[in-house]
């Protein structure tokens, strides 16, 4: 007996141990994060399980939070390739979710560090939610904020409560923000500002790239830097070279010049603006404006650039001057001396300090210039703003009041603002149209010159081969009687109101008097190359803005015909006769309308069957006359030419021999008729109304109804 209870009482302490030691072996492992072998574990959503590495303290209570795991103390989770550290945390192995409190560190394999002071983590999604005193470190950038968002699958942190992303050269703070760690590129949105060192960029929308530096942005948006300033609403820019591409109608200042554009290329270190589509140049120091479809501007070399529909504003003088041409350039240039000379040229009357720029608006081909005192044309002009001089060439034509000068070279010199005199220099020729009579007054000579005071002509000396027709007029009648037609070296001529009041002649003088009767040939009253150029006379600043020669004329007058060469390319290209080409073209018309309408009335038929067509399908008609044939052809187009003869009970060998008669050539009679006439609705046709007439037709005999009969031919 006391054996049989020692027996007992070693089983009773064996089987106490085993208890024991399972009840230490679970707890050891629901410690480390393991699941007790004896029970079974619940599987993860998705992908690898949360791994406990390490706590202080692990803590289970299932009545307070069933399936939560409590950790204290140097926690250690990993997930992947992503290790979180912290001083406590919740962990739902069953969900894969933990949260995380104090001092939070996610490292996001090895270059990617997030610190906060609270995390929660979704093991499933994998999806980090930061909150609190948000630092992320990513090699050379650092993003700032309370409440930050990191997708681990698509490797991109947001944040939405506003933050701030800086690096060695910039820093950049918005409402909302995305980071994408492994590319560098950001997107921010919302009162987005970039601070660098030479630069400052304000928007609401950018996409940057942290490493190169480049950004584009969206929006209403402000550029500043040691080079200017930029207005955008939409472009590319590298802030650490200060270039950029501007869109949508921007506006570039640097220094006294600011450059507007439908698009620009901009480089602030050159100072070098390029405007494509509706550019504007204004020079505030200049007091000059250019506009083109396509300039630049150079400001290390003052110059500036525009060309296709250019023109510029001159306002450096009371009275704005306005200049189209091809191509224009503005150009300044230092000048020399200028503070030895500021005694002699300031005006004292006006308290102003001269210029210290002298200053160049050159202009090539089709010039065409307008002021209230004077306006003119020609081939090239050069302005230069120190001298006050304006200088035409290539025959150029200036326009004052009623008169008119041409010759070689021109040129207008300025005092204070206003034209002073005009030289014209080579084949001079000045015209005056006399009221609203066919009568020129005219003078001839080498050179000449006219005087201008209070925006009138007061003075004409003309010298050198001096050819003149003045036309007579009674004082007391105010009727003109007669034209004197005179030669000599020299003359002057004085005026008053635009009034001839006195003239005289210098050298030998050789002259005769004409009465009016006796005038009216060109040899009698015009001079050589006498010109009359009052319709190419810019009458207005939109004339030379819009290239318009006489705007009230070009509204009156039709296009000739001759004019529409304009519109034939190959006429131009192949030096055609335009006119009779454009006959050729009218009569082609009238033709081809001929042919149309005798068309109509001889398919008026099927006019009429088109139109009924068309209000059948409008109507919705039951049964519409545009789909007989349709119905016709869908009902056997899906049937072979076999199953066809059997259906109808026809002979397949003369169904086929009919066929052919017909010229309807089939490849295989087991395939259907869509099959043989694919892109063909009128052979499907033909075919089933050739297999019809064979079955209902009294006079053909091609049925078989049981025995072979003969096809009857007509």
């Amino acid at each position: 007996m006391p054996q049989e209870k020692n027996q007992r009482l070693s089983l009773c302490v064996a089987l106490a141990l085993i208890v024991m030691g399972g009840s230490y072996l679970t707890s050891r492992a629901s410690y480390r994060g393991v699941s007790p072998t004896m029970q079974s574990p619940r599987p993860a959503k998705a992908g690898t399980r949360i791994i406990l590495e390490h706590a202080d303290l692990l803590t289970y209570d299932a009545a307070l939070q069933p399936g939560v795991q409590r950790l204290k103390g140097g926690v250690v989770l990993r997930h992947g390739n992503a290790t979180m550290t912290c001083d406590s945390a919740y962990l739902n192995e069953d969900d894969q979710i933990f949260e995380a409190f104090g001092e939070v560190h996610m490292v996001q394999g090895d270059t990617v560090h997030m610190y906060s002071r609270y995390l929660y983590y979704d093991g499933v999604s994998k999806l980090a939610r930061l909150r609190h005193n948000v630092h992320l470190a990513n090699k050379t950038t650092d993003l700032y904020t309370d409440s930050l968002d990191y997708d681990r699958i698509a490797d991109i942190a947001y944040y939405f409560e506003g933050g701030t992303i800086t690096d060695a050269q910039n820093t950049l703070t918005s409402d909302y923000g995305q980071f994408l760690p492994a590319t560098n590129d950001a997107e921010f949105r919302y009162n987005v500002k970039l601070v660098g060192e030479k630069t400052t960029l304000t928007t609401e929308h950018l996409f940057y790239n942290t490493h190169t530096q480049i950004g584009s942005y969206e929006g209403e948006t402000l550029i500043e830097s040691d080079s200017g300033q930029i207005i955008s609403q939409r472009g590319v820019y590298d802030v650490g070279k200060d270039i950029g591409i501007l869109l949508d109608r921007s506006s570039v200042f640097s220094g006294s010049k600011t450059l507007t554009g439908d698009s620009i290329y901009y480089d602030g270190g050159a100072k070098f603006g390029e405007a494509f589509g509706r550019m504007e140049l204004e020079d505030t120091a200049q007091r000059a404006i250019l506009f083109g479809d396509y300039g630049f501007f150079d400001d290390k070399r003052n110059y500036a650039f525009a060309t296709s529909r250019a023109y510029a504003e001159d306002y450096s003088q009371k009275d704005t001057l306005y200049v189209s041409a091809d191509t224009l350039e503005l150009i300044s240039v230092p000048i020399r001396d200028r503070i030895k000379l500021d005694s002699l040229l300031s005006d004292t009357t006006s308290g102003k300090k001269p210029d210290t720029l002298q200053r160049y608006l050159r202009g090539y081909h089709h010039v065409r210039i307008f002021r209230r005192d004077a306006q003119a044309i020609a081939d090239s002009m050069s302005y230069i703003s120190s001298d006050s001089i304006l200088s035409l060439y290539g025959h150029p034509y200036m326009w004052s009041e009623a008169r008119q000068l041409s010759g070689d070279t021109t040129f207008f010199y300025f005092h204070y603002g206003k034209l002073d005199y005009v030289d014209v220099l080579g084949n001079t020729l000045a015209v005056e149209h006399i009221d609203s009579v066919d009568y020129y007054n005219q003078m001839r000579g080498d050179k000449l010159r006219a005087y201008v005071a209070d925006s009138t002509l007061r003075q004409i000396n003309v010298d050198g081969n001096v050819e003149t027709i003045l036309y007579m007029k009674e004082e007391k009648s105010n009727d003109y009687t007669g034209m004197n037609r005179m030669t000599s070296s020299t003359m002057y001529v004085t005026l008053d109101s635009g009034v001839v009041k006195r003239s005289f002649w210098t050298g030998p003088v050789e002259g005769k008097l004409y009465p009016l009767s006796m005038a009216t040939t060109s040899e009698v009253n015009r001079l050589k190359d006498f010109v009359w150029a009052s319709d190419h006379r810019p009458m207005d600043k939109e004339a030379v803005i819009f290239g318009i020669d006489s705007m009230s004329k070009a509204q009156q007058t039709p296009m000739p015909l001759s004019d529409l060469r304009k519109f034939s390319g190959l006429g131009i290209y192949f030096q055609w006769p335009i006119q009779g080409i454009f006959q050729w073209h009218l009569g082609s018309a009238l033709l081809l309308i001929l042919g149309v309408v005798l068309h109509f009335f001889n398919r008026k038929n099927k006019a009429v069957k088109i139109v009924q067509q068309f209000n059948d399908l409008v109507t919705h008609n039951r049964y519409p006359t545009y789909c007989n044939l349709d119905r016709l052809i869908m009902t056997f187009e899906h049937f072979s030419i076999l199953q066809i003869a059997e259906q109808l009970q026809l002979n397949p060998s003369i169904l086929f021999s009919e066929l052919a008669n017909g010229k309807i050539n089939f490849s295989d009679s087991n395939r259907t008729l869509r099959e043989n006439f694919p892109h063909n609705d009128e052979k499907i046709f033909a075919a089933i109304t050739i297999a019809l007439k064979l079955r209902f037709n009294p006079n053909l005999k091609g049925c078989s109804n049981g025995k072979e009969t003969a096809l009857h031919r007509h």
